[in-house]
């Protein structure tokens, strides 16, 4: 993510909403980015597709969406100023995760925001099987909200892996990213290289020659800079990382070839550890299994937008 001029906010009226929206708000004014609230209602839609009579289903759908709006129309005049262009959208919609990557088909924002689905336990959200789907599926940087509001100064880190393993160009799309957000949010950066701790000795070395090609392009003192050995979590957890940032910037997919899975990943550890945001990013090359032939025709009107 090199530019943020558009964001979607997913909202759901719960408590999570007040955290996201101060985000996003934020967001968009230090970036000048348009946002736009979009709630859709998964839950309403799987018990309209199961019920015995149809008759009444397109105008049961339409009383929803307008109810949906009116909420969405309040928070804007409620939290929204002049200073930021603002727009709204619901749908009725399931499996969720799917009704939010069709939104980004049509819209094709810079940026998706949506708070973790199940709640926080000590500063810690959870994520719910649609909010893995998304990870999977969405089809831009994703930043799933934990609740934790942001300081003036926020502090970002950028977690890389050190790896001949990490998918070719990922490595430097997440410094890039992190490097934008740290410049226009005035804030700090870190950037943490993941290693192995039962490596060889050559292969430490090539991969030390790669952190240091890295950390070429970037402008950091070398306390900003760490190697973090072993299981990532647990190393994360003890340099600091969420404790003392707020958005930790990932890759949103594994290594292996074929279907990624919902548990067992680095991002399940860490989104079961930290407090920290999670800014999930797909390599430019990855399609999204949600209606990949749509999202090659969205990606190609974003070229030519560009």
């Amino acid at each position: 993510m090199e530019k943020l001029t558009s964001i979607l906010v997913v909202l759901d009226r719960s408590s999570r909403d007040a955290h996201l929206l101060t985000k996003s708000l934020w967001l968009a004014r230090e970036f000048k980015a348009r946002v736009e609230f979009f709630w859709c209602d998964a839950e309403f839609e799987y018990t309209l597709r199961h019920v015995y009579d149809e008759r009444g289903l397109t105008q049961a759908r339409q009383a929803r969406v307008i109810h949906m709006r009116d909420y969405l129309q309040e928070l804007c005049a409620q939290h929204v100023g002049p200073d930021v262009d603002i727009s709204i959208d619901a749908a009725c919609d399931s499996p969720l995760y799917e009704g939010i990557v069709r939104k980004v088909f049509k819209t094709l924002p810079d940026l998706v925001m949506k708070a973790c689905a199940l709640g926080s336990s000590e500063g810690r959200g959870a994520l719910d099987v649609n909010d893995w789907q998304l990870v999977r599926t969405c089809p831009v940087p994703l930043l799933l909200s934990q609740g934790r509001l942001w300081p003036a100064r926020p502090r970002f880190a950028a977690a890389v892996d050190a790896s001949e393993m990490e998918t070719p160009g990922l490595a430097e799309m997440i410094l890039r990213t992190a490097e934008f957000l740290r410049d226009g949010c005035q804030g700090e950066l870190d950037i943490l290289f993941g290693e192995r701790r039962d490596i060889g000795g050559r292969t430490q070395d090539e991969h030390a020659a790669k952190v240091r090609l890295l950390r070429g392009e970037t402008q950091l003192a070398p306390d900003r800079i760490q190697i973090l050995a072993g299981d990532s979590a647990a190393a994360m957890t003890d340099s600091g990382v969420g404790q003392h940032h707020v958005v930790l910037i990932l890759r949103a997919v594994n290594h292996r070839n074929g279907p990624t899975p919902l548990v067992g990943t680095i991002t399940d550890e860490l989104m079961n550890t930290l407090s920290s945001d999670f800014l999930l990013l797909r390599p430019s090359v990855s399609m999204s299994p949600v209606y990949a032939a749509d999202e090659a025709f969205a990606l190609n009107q974003r070229n030519q937008l560009q």
